[in-house]
């Protein structure tokens, strides 16, 4: 399913949904400079629905390249997951 369905379907059930991304950092060659690799990262979906937050995760390895939708996408679809188990999604 793609990432802005999934989003639409979760939010048509009554959920706020927030998606956070942390990304791994490699040291640059001069002192004290960074960059962003390509490599690894987090992600994070929060779901909220009348004072009940579920939270859903998603770590791609450090040895693959990262991806923002697909990693948005799995800890949504977790998320979503958790919260049909409690049958808080209708």
């Amino acid at each position: 399913m793609k990432l802005q369905n999934l989003i639409k379907q979760v939010e048509n059930d009554g959920w706020e949904v927030f998606i956070d991304h942390e990304r791994e950092y490699k040291h640059g060659p001069a002192p004290n400079s960074y960059s962003l690799s390509p490599r690894g990262g987090r992600t994070i979906a929060t779901i909220y629905k009348e004072g009940v937050v579920i939270v859903g995760k998603s770590e791609c390895s450090k040895h693959d390249n990262y991806n923002r939708k697909i990693g948005a996408s799995i800890a949504l679809g977790r998320a979503k997951k958790v919260a049909s188990l409690f049958r808080i999604v209708n």
